[in-house]
This record gives structure tokens, C-alpha cells and sequence, in this order.
């Protein structure tokens, strides 16, 4: 890959190579010769410059050891860093889960599916984790991205009245975490660490 930014590859052979590799647009120059240039961010792959975080999140975990061959990745979408995702786990031959909730772009879902994703409930990461905690083979870990104190906004983390007169919650999901929560914290605590 070319790291050079004002590098674009006239040819291709995976739809990665050209996240990032965006126009500059010269907006103008004024007489004192400076100038304003535009990143044209909406040339990415899907449209977005989160295209490139979310091609960068899986690197980043790659490199660090936590996402292996035949991995999962689950993340709380409201449809661009999910699109992202889709292309860069469709790629990498990851298995990707976006969590979404009513409020998603059904166009974003679609095109999340083409590519291979599963969507998740309105549950959240937290709860697509816990769902999937005891199918787990013994030893398997796994990790999920939270943003924003789980699923919630940083100023209404703690109003549920907030997010339910939002239609946010789901109270029947939020019993079942409190249940899949209260078996999974049975295990002794030593077998945690």
C-alpha cells in the first residue's frame, strides 16, 4: 500500500487499496499564495471518512493480537463506520456483527448485508456478547468495542427516562442482560483474570 495521500492506484485488486486515497480539492488561493484544499473524503469506499477509522480499527487489533484469522468482529453501528467494517471484514475474511437499532439508514443495512454482515438486536454490543458467551470454546476471548459508555451518549449515560422517552431502551432486553450478567458473574472470580 502507498502510503503517499495524493496517491491514488490507477488499478486495484481489493476495495481497501483506495480508502483514503481521496481528492484534494484547491477551494482557492488567495493573493498572499496560501491556499485551502479539500479532502473529498466522500470518494472512500461507502462514502465516508469513517471507511478509513474502521479500516484502521481492525489493523490496529491485527497488530496488537486481539482479532485472528476467522475472527468476529461486533460493533454498535449507526451505519457508516458499520459500512466500513462490512468492506474491511468481507476482506480480511472476518465474520462482522453490526449492532443496530430502528434509527439506521435501511439502505446502509442493505448494503452492510451484501457484504456479509449479520445484524445485531437492539440490545447493544454488550448484549451481542453476552449472547454468545456460552458457545465460546474454552479459552476464547473476546472483545468488544464500546464507545460512549456502552450504547448510550456520554450526557444521558445515566438517564434512562432520557432514553426511553427516545424509544432507546428495551426493557425486555435489558432484563435478559441483567440475567445473562447475574449466571456469567456465578463463575469463580479466579477464572476471570
Amino acid at each position: 500500500m502507498n502510503n503517499d495521500p495524493l496517491h491514488r492506484p490507477a488499478i486495484v485488486r481489493q476495495v481497501s487499496e483506495l480508502i483514503g486515497a481521496t481528492p484534494l480539492f484547491a477551494l482557492c488561493r488567495p493573493e498572499s499564495d496560501a491556499r485551502l484544499l479539500l479532502k473529498l473524503e466522500q470518494f472512500n469506499p461507502t462514502g465516508t471518512a469513517k471507511t478509513r477509522m474502521a479500516r484502521q480499527m481492525v489493523i490496529d487489533a491485527e497488530e496488537r493480537g486481539l482479532l485472528r484469522t476467522g475472527g468476529r468482529i461486533i460493533e454498535s453501528t449507526s451505519g457508516s463506520t458499520g459500512l466500513g467494517l462490512a468492506v474491511v471484514a468481507a476482506e480480511r475474511g472476518y465474520t462482522f456483527t453490526a449492532v443496530v437499532d430502528h434509527h439506521v439508514a435501511r439502505d446502509k443495512l442493505r448494503a452492510m448485508q451484501a457484504m456479509g454482515t449479520e445484524l445485531g438486536s437492539a440490545g447493544g454490543v454488550v448484549y451481542e456478547v453476552l449472547t454468545r458467551m456460552t458457545s465460546l470454546a474454552p479459552g476464547t476471548t473476546m472483545v468488544a468495542l464500546i464507545n460512549d459508555g456502552g450504547e448510550k451518549y456520554l450526557d444521558t449515560v445515566s438517564d434512562d427516562d432520557w432514553m426511553s422517552a427516545r424509544d432507546l431502551l428495551a426493557p425486555d432486553v435489558e432484563r435478559e442482560v441483567d440475567e445473562l450478567l447475574a449466571k456469567l458473574r456465578r463463575v469463580a472470580p479466579e477464572a476471570l483474570a
